[in-house]
């Protein structure tokens, strides 16, 4: 049995860290929350999921306005779900799942709810982890926050550090400096992983590659091909 409830955090709003007993996967709706573990953290925007292991602490830190589901089972998780907390990339179909339920589930009666977990969960084996996605310290320069936030929000290719520097209180160098430090990567590293995990995510719901190069600052939609292909297959 699937437990899903739909819940809302404030910016900046923060839970201490804690762990279930049962295994959780989240759906982010809408906004960015950053999942803390031992050692790491995982950024999730909107049309992203995190899996957190039962017994696996965490906490987590909200950096929009943002609208979660959470799932709750204990049934022993299928691929690609393991024993460590990761972030996935979903199916367009797991996001039309995830949008119905905001919208219906207080009308469900026992079995709508039965047969939506049903092929909830038979949709769970279609997931795939983001590669690389996590960063490696628990301590966060409030410096990044503006960056972040502009990124996740509307990724686009062609912001650079330059555009933030003078508003962050510090020079281009220390930002990457502290990007590096923050995901184990340059920013420019860091922002293609969000501008192609947005394309992708645009793809699975029926864009056409034409507009989704548009949007994600790309003049050329062989280039934005290109680059796509190379993204997707260096995560296999």
């Amino acid at each position: 049995m699937i437990k899903h409830k739909i819940k809302h955090y404030d910016i900046e709003e923060h839970t201490d860290y804690h762990s279930h007993q049962e295994h959780q996967l989240v759906y982010v709706h809408s906004g960015l929350c950053v999942s803390q573990t031992e050692g790491k953290n995982y950024y999730a925007v909107n049309g992203q999921a995190l899996w957190i292991p039962a017994n696996e602490s965490h906490s987590a830190i909200f950096f929009q306005d943002s609208r979660l589901s959470l799932l709750f089972f204990d049934r022993p998780p299928p691929s690609p779900l393991t024993t460590k907390p990761a972030l996935l990339r979903v199916t367009n179909f797991w996001s039309l799942l995830m949008y119905e339920y905001s919208l219906h589930h207080l009308g469900f009666d026992n079995n709508t709810q039965h047969a939506y977990n049903d092929v909830l969960w038979d949709q769970i084996q279609y997931l795939s982890q983001i590669q690389g996605s996590q960063t490696h310290t628990n301590h966060f320069d409030k410096r990044l926050n503006n960056l972040i936030h502009t990124v996740c929000l509307k990724p686009n290719k062609n912001i650079t550090l330059q555009d933030f520097a003078k508003h962050c209180g510090a020079s281009e160098r220390t930002l990457n400096r502290l990007f590096y430090k923050q995901f184990h990567r340059s920013f420019g590293e860091w922002r293609n992983m969000i501008v192609m995990e947005r394309a992708n995510q645009m793809l699975i719901q029926g864009l056409s590659a034409t507009n989704i190069a548009l949007e994600l600052g790309y003049q050329s939609l062989p280039t934005f091909s290109s680059a796509l292909k190379r993204y997707n297959t260096k995560g296999k």
